[in-house]
């Protein structure tokens, strides 16, 4: 068995595949960027799902699809990314819901339950080839995508607001420990 050398040696090798085939890196971060961004998505509705974090996680995954979805340059969903982010949003509305009624009593259940199905619209828009305003027409898709802005914009609220109460309820923690403290009564 006779061992034929390299016509390219160990400096002049580029990394690049062998074989005439040149790597396109602009399409494999493209490509690598959708994945972390639909696994993303996937995480916070799952999170919203088992309850952890809800507005915020609900209003992050939200501003992505919202990002996403009717941008006609951004990669589109296979129908396998498709299916798990619709499923993982049907998991997640009845947290949403629930969140978004605790907090805003007024809202109708309706109207906020037509916002959890906007965004399972939204992510099924997501997926088609062309684009969705040219298909479904922009006052349509403007309705959709308003309805999920309406839903993010609630649920962003709600977290700035759970904040804004706990560093309240911490001060005055700490005021009171202060107080007690100094007229030398202990816990």
């Amino acid at each position: 068995m006779e061992r034929t050398s390299s016509t390219i040696s160990r400096n002049d090798y580029d990394g690049l595949p062998s074989g005439g085939r040149e790597f396109d890196r602009l399409a494999y971060e493209r490509r690598t960027s959708h994945l972390v961004n639909v696994d993303h998505i996937a995480s916070m509705l799952e999170s919203v799902a088992q309850g952890c974090d809800v507005a915020i996680c609900t209003s992050f995954a939200l501003y992505d699809i919202q990002e996403k979805a009717l941008d006609a340059s951004a990669s589109r969903l296979s129908e396998d990314e498709r299916e798990r982010l619709i499923r993982h949003m049907k998991r997640a509305a009845p947290t949403v819901i629930s969140l978004v009624k605790t907090f805003n009593p007024a809202a109708e259940t309706r109207f906020v339950t037509s916002c959890t199905v906007a965004a399972s619209t939204l992510i099924a828009l997501w997926a088609e080839d062309d684009d969705p305003r040219k298909i479904h027409g922009k006052e349509m898709c403007r309705d959709i995508n308003e309805r999920v802005r309406w839903l993010r914009s609630v649920c962003h609220s709600i977290s700035l607001q759970t904040s804004i109460t706990k560093r309240a309820h911490s001060r005055r923690e700490r005021v009171i420990s202060n107080i007690k403290t100094k007229v030398g009564v202990d816990r």
